[in-house]
Parts: C-alpha cells; structure tokens; sequence
C-alpha cells in the first residue's frame, strides 16, 4: 500500500472510531408509567417490564440486548399507581447505532388483565387502563390424593397471566387471565422425583363468571431414553437436545384462538450419544433438535406444522412412563 492510500485508510478508521465514540449506549431515559383501573382509580402493586424497542431510523422490532445495555428493570407502581421505567436512548450495534423512537413493555398484576403496550415516545407518560378478569381458584392433588402446595400453573395464549397467588386455601389464584378458552396445565417441580402434571384442561374464562377447579390429580409425566444415530461417531462432543412439548396441538402457539400449549426442556447428550428427559408432559406430540459438533438433526416435519425451527416430530403414548426414541443425525456444512 503507498503512503497515500494508507493516510487515507487511516484517516477513514479515525474518523469512525471518531462517530462510534458520539453514541452513548448505555445512556438511558425515563419513562412515566401511570396504572389506572376501568373506574379511574389507581393500581398499586403492578410490575411493569419493558424488554423491547423499535428504531426510528429503520422500524422493525428488537428485544432487549442486555450485552449491549444490561437486563432491563421491572418496576412496581406506588399508592398513586405510577412507575418509572428506564430505556436505552440509542439501540443496535457499534457500527449501526439506532434511535429508539417505540418501547414494548408489559403491565401486570394478580387481579387485571395483563396487558402488553407499545408506546410511541412523544408524550411525558403511559396511561395505562386495565381490566379486571373473572376470579379462577386451582388447587391440586398428588398421585396418592395428598394436597400439592405451591404449584406452577400454565395457560396458552399470547397474552397468557404470569400472576398467580396463594389462595390461602392450598391453592392458586388469579384475576388476571383474559376471556376465551385457554388450554392450562398444573406443574410441580420437585427436587426429589420427576415434575408433576396435570392433564391438559380446557379452561373456559369468561366475563363475570368466577372459575372453580379443585383437587386436579398430578402425575409424574413421561421419561424419554433417546439416542443420537450410530452415524454420529463416538464420542460425542459439545451435544445438547431441545425439546418442545404439545400434550394436546391445536393451533400455533400464539393464536388468538385455540392455541396450543407447550412445555420446553433441555439436556445434554452424553459422550455415548445417549440423553435423558426425566420428566415432561404425557401424550401428544414432542419435537427434538439435537446439535453437536459436526452433526444436526434431520427433520421429520412438513412445512404445513409451520415450525420455525425444524426437528424430529414424535408422538408420544400417554400411558406409557417411559418411551425410548433414535433421533437421526445429519452433517452440518462449515
């Protein structure tokens, strides 16, 4: 390179490393939140978590990137029902630094529906409304008629509540699921056995109308033995299985209408080959991705499943405990 092409080449680096500088991305700005109910009155107690942005220069919709700019922070609304919530003034990457111009957040509490706004920044605040739901109460019972306490409930949906709370009874409540029909499953987590479930029920929340479901039995759901073919050679290495559970497929996950609930798990693939999933959802349709190096999964799955990812699609026989299963392998490319 002569000298001038390189005073030029150099003068170009300075010159971005110069722009680059000029963009603060851990700046952050505030945001007013102020949480009200359908009389006017003020919500305390709500959590409000943002975990989303658009750019004013090319539009689109990003989710947060904590690498960049940290985890985002929930925020709980005072007496008066407001919350001050935090977001990066500036997005994307060094070399292509955006302006946020549109925040995603969510807003939640026990007795309302939760809601998901995306604000368009200009105004000083957030006036958020929400609505109160239909009062449902669960409770459970173990495989030998024992009550189960602090149980995770499931529902589908896009918009599916996260807020649950004792019911002081050995259960769990909630106001805060929204109308329609909505697929739940009971889930108890132990340290000492497999996870608990529930069969899939076919929730009905509607207006007004208080929902009471008790003593669902939960039991120990379906081991799955898998294996990687015998192409893969041995040992293996850096290998792990994701898996997605539908217990009962209806629609895509995130229809409005009969949605599908799902359950996802991982764990490693062992040296021989061999994974384990102890415990996950009996009956209905169970999808594996399995990865290692130099190997992928094939797929078995049509595009009409309108997967994003493709896998192997197996389906699973809910009275049997444990079912053992080959995932085919193919070669990645470089």
């Amino acid at each position: 390179m002569n000298s001038v092409l390189s005073a030029i080449f150099l003068v170009q680096i300075n010159l971005c490393a110069q722009a680059q500088t000029d963009w603060d991305f851990k700046k952050m700005a505030d945001l007013v939140v102020q949480v009200v109910d359908d009389q006017g009155k003020a919500v305390s107690g709500a959590t409000v978590y943002p975990y989303a942005m658009q750019s004013a220069e090319r539009g689109g919709h990003g989710y947060w990137n904590e690498e960049l700019i940290g985890q985002p922070m929930t925020v709980v609304t005072d007496e008066i029902g407001k919350a001050v919530i935090k977001y990066p003034v500036h997005i994307g990457s060094a070399t292509e630094p955006l302006t946020t111009n549109l925040v995603t957040f969510q807003v939640q509490h026990t007795a309302f529906v939760q809601q998901v706004v995306h604000f368009k920044l200009g105004p000083k605040k957030a006036d958020i409304v929400l609505k109160a739901g239909c009062e449902v109460h669960l409770s459970a019972i173990d495989p030998n008629g024992k009550p189960v306490p602090e149980f995770a409930v499931m529902m589908a949906g896009p918009f599916s509540p996260n807020c649950w709370a004792d019911n002081g009874k050995g259960g769990r409540r909630t106001r805060s699921a929204s109308d329609g029909a909505w697929q739940t499953m009971l889930v108890k987590r132990r340290a000492d056995g497999p996870t608990l479930f529930s069969g899939v029920l076919p929730l009905r929340v509607q207006p007004d109308q208080d929902v009471n479901i008790r003593n669902v039995k939960l039991l120990p759901g379906t081991k799955i033995i898998g294996t990687v073919s015998d192409k893969v050679p041995r040992p293996v290495k850096n290998g792990y299985i994701i898996a997605t559970s539908a217990p009962k497929p209806a629609e895509n996950s995130n229809a409005e209408k009969d949605p599908t609930l799902t359950w996802h798990d991982w764990t490693e693939i062992i040296e021989d080959g061999t994974f384990e999933l102890a415990s996950i959802p009996r009956g209905g349709e169970l999808q594996v991705i399995g990865i290692c190096d130099g190997w992928l999964s094939s797929t078995n799955i049509s595009e009409s499943h309108n997967h994003f990812v493709m896998g192997q699609l197996f389906t699973l026989d809910k009275d049997k405990p444990q079912i053992e299963l080959t995932l085919e392998m193919e070669r990645t490319g470089t």
